[in-house]
């Protein structure tokens, strides 16, 4: 499992899609395009919290509406501090991610910019991708010994 904070999926999800445009083994590639979308549907739920924490923080109009100058929400000055600590702590909690890319996924890469490798963060992991784990048994059935 890889994890980084909400605060990292925007340069994460940037790398994954400079990674998507290189040439690399097929299992890899399908990690990286799982990875794409896994990390595109947190940043989704992320930004909706946001806009959740903008309508409760924000200051409004007559009709009880957000107040807007331009594109910017205009915030309650009495509330602002802790609007900054609900957006913090919303930015720095965790999003888990089944997957990962591994070092060894690199390897045909001819050129890689550091900055990609530094943007993904934790969904970069040491050495090559594991073996698939074994599959269960079906239910009801013991498990098998492993052969010697």
């Amino acid at each position: 499992m890889a994890t980084i904070t909400n605060r990292e999926i925007p340069g994460a999800l940037q790398a994954l899609t400079a990674l998507a445009d290189q040439p690399m083994p097929p299992r890899a590639a399908y990690r990286v395009s799982k990875l794409m979308r896994a990390a595109g549907e947190q940043q989704d739920h992320v930004e909706a919290a946001r806009r959740n924490l903008l309508r409760q923080y924000a200051k409004k109009d007559a009709q009880g509406e957000m107040r807007q100058e331009g594109d910017h929400v205009i915030l309650e000055p009495a509330t602002l501090a802790d609007f900054e600590r609900d957006y913090s702590e919303l930015m720095d909690r965790p999003a888990d991610f089944l997957l990962a890319v591994y070092e060894g996924d690199l390897q045909r890469i001819e050129q890689i910019a550091p900055r990609t490798l530094y943007m993904l963060g934790g969904l970069l992991q040491a050495g090559d991708e594991p073996a698939d784990p074994p599959c269960p048994p079906p239910i009801g059935e013991p498990p098998q010994e492993p052969e010697a």
